[in-house]
């Protein structure tokens, strides 16, 4: 999806929700009045701990007084922050009434993240962002999706050291983000990679490393999103791009992002 309309706004940091969504308007010198939100999406970990994650979520926006949005649980398209970056972009491109908004990342290692989108932000545009869906195989023999990750597993229905990544269908997702961009690699300056795995890690740079463009891990779901924060924060030269990745084994994402 083109979505060069929208920009990165602000990311904000904090121990929980409310207080990084706090630091984001802080960030983006607006007060907590200006954030008339529709609906807001939250980062899910674990399949039982997406609802526990929106609770969390509501209550930090209730502390601020911003009572007018809403959420909705995201059953197909991943629960990973790229993910839910394109559910947003999709809203606020569909619909020219609507203005701004959240994709919020629960704590993780000490720290919540919160992005906040903007139509027609001049900068840090969303060049393009594309999505996969799950990628899950089993032992029994079940069909593969067709999309980005497959993962080997025990009948035991436990992860071995055999996961792995489709090499074709990560380059289709990579591929389908730069062209969408209309990027090639070689105008990318940086890439801020969240994998679930370090084998789905070591894959990654070992099939694009060879580019040389300098990336940077991020271990966990708020990871991707303080990346994006310090190339907002660093003031990076104007033009500069970014390719934003997560390999996830329920939803793979892909987006470039230029300064």
């Amino acid at each position: 999806m083109k979505a060069a309309a929208i920009g990165i706004r602000s990311v904000g940091t904090s121990s929980e929700l409310g207080a990084a969504t706090g630091d984001a308007l802080a960030r983006a010198r607006l007060a907590a009045a200006d954030l008339v939100l529709p609906y807001y999406l939250v980062c899910g970990t674990a399949p039982g701990g997406t609802a526990q994650a929106q609770l969390a979520a509501r209550q930090g926006l209730d502390a601020l007084g911003v009572g007018r949005a809403c959420s909705y649980r995201v059953a197909d398209g991943g629960t990973g922050a790229l993910a839910l970056l394109a559910r947003v972009a999709g809203h606020l491109i569909a619909d020219g009434t609507l203005r701004r908004g959240l994709v919020m990342a629960p704590m993780a290692d000490g720290c919540a993240a919160v992005l906040l989108a903007e139509q027609d932000w001049p900068h840090h545009r969303v060049r393009s962002i594309v999505t996969g869906g799950s990628t899950e195989t089993r032992s029994t023999g079940n069909r593969p999706a067709d999309y980005q990750i497959t993962v080997d597993q025990s009948s035991a229905g436990q992860s071995t050291a055999n996961q792995r990544i489709d090499d074709r269908q990560l380059d289709r997702l990579i591929g389908r983000a730069l062209r969408e961009a209309g990027t090639p690699w070689s105008r990318i300056d940086l890439v801020a990679l969240h994998t679930e795995t370090a084998a789905f890690d070591r894959r990654f740079r070992e099939r694009f490393g060879s580019h040389r463009t300098p990336i940077t891990g991020c271990g966990r779901p708020t990871g991707v999103l303080m990346t994006l924060q310090r190339v907002i924060e660093e003031q990076h030269p104007k033009g500069t791009r970014v390719l934003a990745v997560s390999l996830e084994t329920t939803a793979t994402s892909a987006a470039v992002v230029e300064c």
